[in-house]
């Protein structure tokens, strides 16, 4: 789990459902923590994140990435966790990228902040 307080440079184009991958969004006027929480098991089934195995009784599920602000939640199922060189992060989903190079830079700004996330994501 991430905690992290800074702006959302992808949050207009997620709240207009703008964003080129499979994903869930739920907008909310308050923080209700039962609807929320029934609402994420809803998309976990919807979305068939759920494996049929388990491990010490509980139940395994495909990678996926959620996003939680004070108005809205996001879901968003994922392939891999990393292109190229540079590993996926939960925060790349609201713009933000971790790169330790300028030529991992250079490179992410050639192949292209959207394509990477679709890459890491299910296209739509």
């Amino acid at each position: 789990m991430q905690l992290i307080r800074t702006s959302l440079p992808l949050e207009k184009t997620i709240l207009q459902g703008l964003l080129p991958f499979k994903h869930d969004l739920i907008k909310f006027e308050y923080l209700n923590a039962a609807e929320l929480y029934q609402h994420y098991l809803s998309v976990m089934e919807s979305m068939q994140l759920y494996m049929t195995s388990s491990i010490n009784g509980l139940t395994e599920c495909h990678p996926y990435n959620i996003l939680l602000t004070q108005r809205w939640m996001l879901l968003i199922p994922r392939t891999k966790n990393q292109v190229g060189e540079i590993k996926g992060h939960g925060v790349n989903f609201i713009g933000r990228f971790l790169v330790s190079s300028t030529e991992q830079l250079e490179w992410l700004e050639k192949y292209g902040f959207e394509r990477f996330l679709t890459d890491c994501g299910v296209p739509k």
